[in-house]
């Protein structure tokens, strides 16, 4: 499921990459590639956060949409009567 934050995506990876760059640069090329790759995993670990409340308000707006096509199904005739202008609630 995607929800349209490529670019939110795509930065993080981009910043992943350039703490691996600005790592390998601190110790060097020959340190780096003497590391084995779950000490160059452990040395470069970081946390990324996902758009977890985006993705899911995402999922919701499709409930959303396909519960509104199931009652305008049901309830389209029976609240044909109702004027525009009348309040229901």
């Amino acid at each position: 499921m995607s929800g349209g934050c490529n670019q939110a995506q795509k930065m993080q990876k981009l910043v992943a990459e350039l703490v691996i760059e600005d790592y390998n640069n601190q110790v060097g090329p020959a340190v780096w590639d003497s590391m084995t790759a779950e000490e160059q995993s452990a040395a470069v670990r970081m946390n990324i956060a996902t758009c977890q409340k985006h993705l899911r308000n995402t999922m919701l707006r499709w409930g959303i949409k396909g519960e509104k096509k199931f009652l305008e199904e049901i309830l389209d005739e029976p609240l044909g009567d109702f004027s525009s202008e009348d309040r229901t609630s």
